[in-house]
């Protein structure tokens, strides 16, 4: 029979042998027959036992109500089965994967830093990986005046911590998809020195007002004393006229 592949040419009735497939032990082969290799025949492999399971990040922080993943670990050799130890379920609201291993879910309670076992099998043997979590309330970092704030509490700055500023800021933290998220920012600080120029330029505007108030009523003043001479002498030419008649 000539060779096929990975299976070397063999005379009639012999066996061509080859490896198995990836995670198992043993071999493959295939029988001559009529000058022709048979089909591939696997029953002389075994599983290899699975191992060196683990996750990106064994020690996994979680956010209180987010959508969280641990991502599927890495192994070595075939696993047919991922599923948690009965002394550590998950925490409720999360689930492992069988097929894939990845933990995915929704935390719905908050919890300290905990050890879970992760398990995995074939038919040869199973191993496992040794984790943390933790679940905490989400936050938001700290950014610009404001320091780090839990979710649902708002960050208040008082201006006069800058020096000579008055006034108040304001910021929301809120639960965004992964963590906390910042709301836009309300209140102003302003510099005292710049208050007290808009004061003397208030001051100066009044001033100036009054000044000039003062000035137009002085001369309307002047003009009503003219006005009243005129009439009384006209009155009196008036009057002297009436007696010569």
């Amino acid at each position: 029979c000539p060779a096929v592949g990975d299976f070397p040419s063999v005379g009639e009735g012999q066996i061509s042998p080859s490896t198995c497939p990836e995670g198992f032990r043993g071999y493959a082969y295939r029988e001559c027959h009529d000058g022709v290799l048979g089909d591939v025949k696997n029953d002389k492999c075994e599983y290899k036992l699975p191992e060196k399971l683990a996750y990106e990040n064994n020690n996994m922080e979680f956010v209180l109500n987010t959508e969280v993943s641990s991502g599927i670990p890495s192994y070595r050799n075939i696993i047919e089965e991922f599923y948690m130890q009965d002394s550590t379920p998950l925490p409720e609201g999360l689930k492992i994967d069988a097929k894939t291993g990845e933990i995915t879910g929704m935390p719905i309670a908050l919890m300290d830093s905990k050890a879970f076992t992760v398990r995995a099998k074939n038919p040869a043997g199973e191993t496992y990986a040794a984790i943390t979590m933790h679940v905490r309330k989400g936050y938001c970092m700290p950014e610009g005046v404001f320091e780090r704030t839990d979710v649902g509490e708002v960050a208040v700055y008082e201006c006069s911590q800058q020096g000579s500023y008055v006034g108040t800021q304001t910021r929301a933290c809120v639960l965004g998809k992964k963590d906390g998220e910042w709301q836009k920012a309300s209140g102003v600080c302003v510099s005292v020195v710049v208050i007290v120029v808009l004061m003397v330029v208030v001051v100066v505007i009044i001033a100036v007002v009054v000044l000039l108030a003062m000035k137009t009523h002085k001369k309307k003043a002047v003009g009503g004393v003219k006005g009243k001479a005129v009439k009384t002498a006209a009155a009196k030419k008036t009057a002297t006229k009436t007696v010569k008649v």
